[in-house]
């Protein structure tokens, strides 16, 4: 399974990092937080794309301010992602690491190929959701 890590600091509070990366309305979805199905139970949650693909996430790491963890699974794909947030320099730097594989040869490889410009993207937006 392909694991990819990147790191990233942001100019402010971890507590206000936290809120972001914890809330996948934040998340970047192709179709917006629309595909968020909402919490269930307080552990799962759920996305539905356009075509009406199910993601199921089950929180498996929730220590506040330090460490977020999800699993998730498809008929597509299955794995995990992290987050872990460190107080550094007056800001946050956190480590997202992504551990994810393709069910089929094709989403092997395309994950293969793309799994860290995504991680980069979904930092991006986390700075812009920060306003940072």
């Amino acid at each position: 399974m392909p694991e990819q890590m990147a790191e990233a600091f942001f100019p402010c509070p971890p507590e206000r990092v936290w809120q972001v990366v914890t809330d996948p309305t934040q998340w970047v979805w192709p179709g917006g937080p629309q595909w968020v199905r909402g919490l269930r139970d307080g552990l799962h949650f759920f996305t539905e794309d356009d075509d009406g693909l199910e993601t199921a996430f089950r929180i498996t790491a929730f220590a506040p301010v330090r460490w977020y963890g999800v699993e998730l699974e498809s008929e597509r794909v299955a794995g995990r992602c992290e987050a872990l947030l460190f107080r550094e320099r007056g800001g946050t730097r956190v480590e997202f690491t992504a551990s994810v594989e393709g069910k089929t040869a094709w989403r092997r490889l395309l994950l293969r190929l793309c799994l860290g410009r995504w991680q980069r993207q979904y930092i991006a937006e986390v700075k812009r959701s920060l306003e940072v």
